[in-house]
């Protein structure tokens, strides 16, 4: 999960908002690529393009027949949604179960 964070910040701080920009550019930069999110999330494209048609992923926007992009904080909100803490119970068992082992 560490290395999906720091994909994510290495994107966020490639492309930084210019204040003179018009709002419609800035809001063009917030729109990923199915290759930028699928580096981003180290899927690949088709594994995308999978989860677009079972209703999936990340939510995301469709112009016209082929293009599609995805805004950058839907991305952030649905890794977001998808982080899993282990119970409590499951890594106090993992911890006295690796202190016990010998080898």
């Amino acid at each position: 999960m560490f290395g999906v964070a720091r994909a994510m910040a290495s994107v966020m701080g490639s492309s930084r908002r210019n204040a003179q920009e018009p709002l419609g550019a800035q809001d063009a930069q917030s729109l990923l690529r199915c290759d930028e999110v699928a580096k981003l999330l180290r899927v690949g494209e088709d594994t995308l393009s999978l989860w677009r048609r079972l209703g999936k992923g990340p939510r995301f926007l469709r112009y016209g027949l082929r293009c599609v992009r995805y805004r950058r904080a839907d991305v952030f909100a649905w890794v977001s949604q998808h982080e899993v803490q282990p119970p409590a119970q499951a890594a106090a068992f993992e911890s006295r179960r690796c202190v016990g082992q010998s080898s």
